[in-house]
């Protein structure tokens, strides 16, 4: 959005201001940003926790992968091959004739 309004090489954190609800004042994007970074902290987890989690993670991951798998496989399926019998030539050499020319 800032580079179709002010034109690339610039920097849109420093470029766009916000207003939130609630605020009197317009804000630089990139003091929001600073202040979100430092209050959000991520929790703190056991190893188990973070195991758990991973593993978890991991998982889902492979799912989806296999899903994706399955669905490229099912429309390689329903792909028609464009040359089936009906559809070739009796002879897919080139004639004596063809060949002189």
């Amino acid at each position: 959005m800032v580079a179709a309004a002010v034109g690339e090489g610039r920097n849109a954190w420093r470029e766009l201001w916000i207003r939130r609800p609630g605020d009197k004042e317009w804000s630089p994007a990139d003091k929001l940003r600073r202040e979100i970074k430092n209050c959000v902290k991520p929790p703190e987890l056991s190893p188990t926790d973070a195991m758990q989690l991973a593993a978890k993670s991991m998982s889902e991951a492979l799912q989806t992968a296999l899903l994706l798998v399955d669905q490229s496989r099912m429309r390689a399926e329903q792909q028609v091959d464009r040359r089936v019998a009906r559809h070739r030539r009796r002879d897919d050499q080139l004639t004596d004739e063809c060949l002189e020319n």
